[in-house]
């Protein structure tokens, strides 16, 4: 990126990773948890700028765990392509493996 830059070249990289989101002590703890929430499961959570990793600040984790608990609650399963859903199918079998080597 660098060398492209210098030399003023168009690029196109991949930055794919964990993507995290950094919840800091002073944060508006439900903003936090709206975001968090539409970050991890937009899609599913199956796409490359899903959240990955939330990290948050020590003072706040236990009001914050406590608020995304209660969004992942509130998510209504079924056919989200429908709009009858927040919360979907996994994409394919390779998927559902995936999930089932994580839990």
């Amino acid at each position: 990126a660098e060398a492209a830059g210098r030399n003023l070249k168009k690029v196109s990289l991949e930055l794919g990773g964990k993507n995290p989101l950094v919840i800091l002590e002073d944060a508006d703890l439900d903003l936090a948890a709206s975001n968090a929430a539409f970050g991890a499961w937009l899609h599913q959570g199956q796409i490359c700028m899903a959240t990955g990793l939330i990290l948050v600040h020590e003072s706040i984790v236990a009001a914050f765990t406590r608020k995304l608990a209660d969004k992942a609650r509130a998510l209504t399963v079924g056919n989200a392509a429908r709009g009858e859903a927040a919360l979907g199918p996994l994409i394919n079998q390779r998927q559902l493996q995936h999930v089932h080597q994580v839990v």
